[in-house]
């Protein structure tokens, strides 16, 4: 493929481009093919989030019942007018 310049790179990113090539030590420039492969075809791996965490086990006994009993509820299917 062509070659293609970069312009204006914003310091965070030129640091994490440098800082990449030095941890595989390699060229700058197979870091930014590197990360640009990543961005275009992530990694299959599943990504773990962690933003509800202190959520996790909040509800008492009988709330978690509680909403268990109105999910169940409304996971339910009428017959409806067809049958």
């Amino acid at each position: 493929m062509d070659a293609i310049t970069l312009r204006k790179l914003p310091p965070r990113v030129g640091a994490a481009v440098r800082e990449r090539a030095a941890s595989r030590k390699t060229s700058l420039n197979k870091a930014v093919i590197g990360l640009l492969e990543e961005a275009v075809e992530p990694s299959r791996e599943p990504r773990i989030f962690h933003d509800l965490d202190e959520l996790c086990g909040a509800w008492s006994k009988s709330e978690a019942r509680s909403f268990e009993r109105a999910l169940a509820e409304q996971r339910a299917i009428d017959s409806g007018p067809f049958e």
